[in-house]
């Protein structure tokens, strides 16, 4: 039989991708554990983990050719997988299994393995289902359902969410002059750990009022940004009186333009604009230029704040408006410190993460909306601002350092649903989650799972599928809301 590997070292053809499947055709195989003069007396699979490649070929390559068996096995050494597992590989541990190779000295290979190995065989996507282990100790494998739960693991971050329970939300009368308002928060990574999720699914079952605090007034008074703090504690009330006089300086201050930051010019547009006072052009910069104001500090800069964290609290009059930030459809998918991905199991089409947020509901009466809030319609009608299309129709209410708990009617959190069975099989499920019909369902999970694709497309439609979804679960649970909450 022809030997590949120095038939490889001895020509001079450059496609050696070429040389193999000829060989291959041939009858020529590869035997992973022979020393090859070639490869300085070493195996192939030696000379490939300590090299990654041989002449341009990689483990995967070799294996996709035909010339090498996943499943060959040594007297000494055991099958190629378990001995990949003794030399703690784990990248040629998951390459093998994909190709489906096939666990033989199963009990001692697991208690032998290396912590992260054993880790990823142990994985399974839930209670009651199969290990990686399991499944890869069978005699005959589902190379699918490998692949799945190898990605699955991939995925795998901290523990996963309990379910989220349907939203409740009794009727809330309104008194004459006031309106609801909404908040929606993400569970950034960033900002909310998994013991504060945890409380905070606690605590809105019960219902506990929560003031609305804004990131200076927490992080400003030396707590983090999930701290449940009373508003009578004594660096809050500091905080606050800080903050009151630093938009009362804004409001009598006539209007400065902006300066350049280091690199980063002038808003040339804005530039061009005299507001009626100083506090104009700050609310039309955190409107246009949230990223200027605070990532790079012109709230310091041009408006004399002491420090960079924002000092106001975004509310909407619109419940889907909030939801959508609730649930993280204003977020971009990819940045792992803002935006808190579900993790669908392709093994089981469940969501790891199924809490994606929360929203909370005020009253807000008309004297506190007047004293202590702008509202941006409000200010474009008065000819104080300017706002594009996109923004009129966020209906945005901002508020000053903090929205009183005496104003807070309800916390609800905000799900994202399994995408397990059918929409017709489920109808009753779906519709906890406002989720009627199911065309862009179908085109969603299609999105999520697309098993067509690969490389950068795939990641494409993965957050394609991920925008849609956001967008269908804050639509759908904001109609929920608005009619729980309106009395009959």
């Amino acid at each position: 039989m022809t030997d590949i590997i120095e038939k490889i070292a001895s020509s001079q053809d450059t496609d050696k991708i070429e040389i193999v499947k000829a060989e291959v055709e041939q009858g020529g195989q590869i035997d992973a554990f022979m020393p090859h003069q070639a490869l300085t007396n070493q195996s192939l699979i030696d000379f490939l983990m300590q090299y990654q490649k041989f002449k341009g070929l990689s483990l995967e390559d070799f294996i996709e050719l035909g010339a090498l068996q996943p499943n060959q096995s040594h007297v000494e050494h055991g099958s190629l997988v378990d001995y990949c597992i003794k030399k703690n590989n784990d990248a040629f541990v998951k390459i093998l299994l994909l190709a489906r190779a096939q666990l033989t000295q199963a009990s001692q290979v697991l208690a032998g393995a290396h912590a992260d190995i054993k880790a990823m065989l142990d994985y399974r996507p839930g209670p009651g289902q199969k290990t990686i282990f399991d499944v890869c100790s069978k005699r005959i494998i589902d190379a699918n359902v490998v692949r799945n739960l190898i990605l699955d693991y991939n995925d795998t971050t901290d523990g996963s969410d309990s379910e989220s329970e349907p939203i409740e939300c009794d009727p809330i009368r309104l008194n004459e002059g006031d309106r609801y308002a909404f908040r929606g928060m993400h569970f950034a990574p960033s900002f909310y750990r998994k013991d504060s999720r945890a409380k905070i699914k606690r605590e809105a079952i019960v219902n506990n009022k929560k003031t609305a605090y804004s990131i200076s007034m927490l992080l400003d008074s030396g707590y983090t940004a999930d701290d449940d703090v009373p508003e009578d504690d004594s660096r809050i009330k500091q905080q606050k009186n800080k903050h009151k006089d630093f938009f009362d300086k804004l409001k009598a201050a006539a209007d400065v333009k902006e300066k350049k930051i280091g690199s980063l010019a002038p808003p040339q547009s804005r530039n061009k604009i005299v507001f009626q006072s100083h506090f104009y052009r700050f609310i039309q910069a955190y409107i246009n230029s949230y990223s200027r104001l605070f990532n790079h500090k012109a709230i310091q800069i041009d408006f004399g704040f002491q420090s960079s964290h924002n000092p106001l609290v975004s509310l909407s009059w619109n419940c889907e408006k909030a939801c959508c930030y609730g649930v993280g459809s204003r977020f971009d998918k990819v940045i792992s410190s803002i935006y808190r991905n579900p993790h669908y199991r392709r093994s089981t089409k469940k969501a790891k993460h199924p809490n994606a947020g929360y929203v909370d509901i005020f009253i807000l009466p008309q004297s506190y909306t007047h004293a202590e809030t702008v509202d941006r319609k409000t200010l474009l009608e008065q000819g104080l601002i300017s706002l594009s299309a996109y923004y009129r129709h966020e209906e945005e209410v901002i508020a000053f350092s903090l929205v009183p708990s005496e104003h807070h009617q309800r916390r609800c959190i905000l799900s994202l649903p399994h995408l397990d069975s059918d929409f017709n099989r489920k109808k009753a499920y779906y519709k906890q989650y406002g989720i009627l019909s199911d065309k862009t369902l179908k085109n969603v999970r299609e999105l999520i799972f697309n098993q067509q694709v690969s490389g950068q497309q795939a990641q494409e439609q993965h957050k394609d599928g991920l925008n849609k979804l956001t967008e269908l679960a804050a639509k759908g649970q904001a109609q929920i809301i608005n009619q729980k909450i309106k009395p009959g």
